[in-house]
């Protein structure tokens, strides 16, 4: 994580970077990337400046808890890597619910290894922000399939994570294809009637933007706009199809780049594990261990494979994708007749998949 908060420093970069682009020129420099760019807009909206004067193109809750960090920590960092680790601490949780004290409950281990996960939680991006809300909103899930009533908190904290970032409403399609397969439709009724409340969530977000004169009409207009901004950005340039899934599977990135992100015994093994965990399911029809994380996962990762991409569009869906790897060890755990042998096995797998991560092998590998 980086030193104190430097605002004087900050804003000099930020004007530099906002003049280079009017130009049309992409500034290199220490410090001149979005992490900059989302610190400064944090630290202005803390001051009162409405989210649409900077930075409009995403919504602006995580922006403000940027400019929280600056305000509490004198950081912009601080409060993303304890938002990362209180993530870790929900996925745990969500796998407890869906699975048990078991196996599954590995899942947060393999996140807290994952190298593109340690990196967005020490830098003021928004995806960390997000991700701790779309973690929440999956536990709260989870706990509303035996209380409906948690389905209230859960839309809120939806709307929470898409008033971070617009990928976060892929969400909810994955939940809602769930609960049509297990026929839950009671349930998938009292799901369709809270999402105003996440809507209501998401527009509390822009509380500044109305105080400063704006109307309803206004906001419906801003939104539109960023709508257009992110079309723009996304489609209006050459893109890969599926280029996401390259990254998943061999870390690949603009197709020439080996990302040094990449985990070749984490990353490549997310959709096997999906896959099996619904042949699982299939072929026993039993709760929701072996249909909701492949389903979510899945779901996560397949409106991203259209347009313009970047890795760090891949932390949801490695997120809910530790859960079905965790799953699935779980399941050769559960099967084996040698109980300590595949104790064992599962054991050494963590152990080459954490060297991996944290050590100089897979960086000698990527040389």
């Amino acid at each position: 994580m980086s030193s104190r908060f430097d605002a004087e420093a900050t804003a000099k970069l930020y004007s530099e970077i906002v003049e280079a682009a009017e130009k049309g020129i992409f500034l290199v420099k220490p410090g001149a990337g979005d992490d900059t760019l989302y610190a400064y807009a944090g630290w202005r909206y803390m001051q009162g400046v409405s989210p649409d004067q900077i930075l409009f193109e995403h919504p602006p809750l995580g922006k403000y808890l940027i400019g929280l960090s600056i305000a509490v920590f004198g950081n912009q960092n601080m409060l993303g890597f304890i938002l990362g680790a209180c993530t870790l601490i929900l996925l745990y949780l969500t796998a407890a619910e869906l699975g048990g004290r078991g196996v599954i409950t590995l899942a947060p281990v393999l996140l807290a290894l994952d190298r593109l996960f340690i990196t967005f939680s020490h830098i003021s991006f928004l995806d960390i922000y997000m991700l701790f809300y779309l973690t929440l909103s999956t536990y709260l899930f989870t706990k509303a399939l035996k209380q409906t009533k948690l389905l209230i908190p859960f839309s809120i904290a939806y709307g929470l994570a898409v008033a971070c970032k617009w990928t976060a409403a892929f969400l909810i399609l994955p939940l809602a294809l769930t609960l049509v397969i297990k026929r839950r439709w009671s349930t998938l009724t009292y799901l369709a009637a809270t999402i105003p409340l996440s809507l209501a969530a998401y527009t509390a977000t822009y509380l500044i933007y109305f105080t400063s004169g704006h109307t309803i009409q206004d906001f419906i207009n801003l939104q539109y706009q960023m709508l257009q901004y992110q079309e723009a950005r996304r489609y209006s340039i050459g893109f890969v199809p599926g280029e996401l899934l390259i990254n998943l599977q061999t870390g690949i990135t603009f197709l020439n780049v080996l990302s040094g992100l990449f985990n070749p015994l984490l990353w490549p093994l997310i959709l096997p594990a999906s896959a099996l965990s619904i042949i699982y399911y299939i072929s026993k029809r039993e709760g929701y261990r072996d249909l909701l994380p492949p389903i979510t996962t899945i779901g996560m990762l397949t409106p991203l494979l259209h347009g313009q991409v970047y890795i760090w569009y891949l932390l949801p869906t490695l997120t809910i994708g530790y859960l079905t790897i965790a799953n699935t060890l779980q399941h050769i755990y559960e099967d084996a007749k040698r109980k300590k042998l595949a104790a064992a096995a599962i054991t050494a797998y963590i152990i080459a998949a954490a060297t991996w991560s944290i050590t100089w092998v897979g960086d000698i590998w990527l040389r």
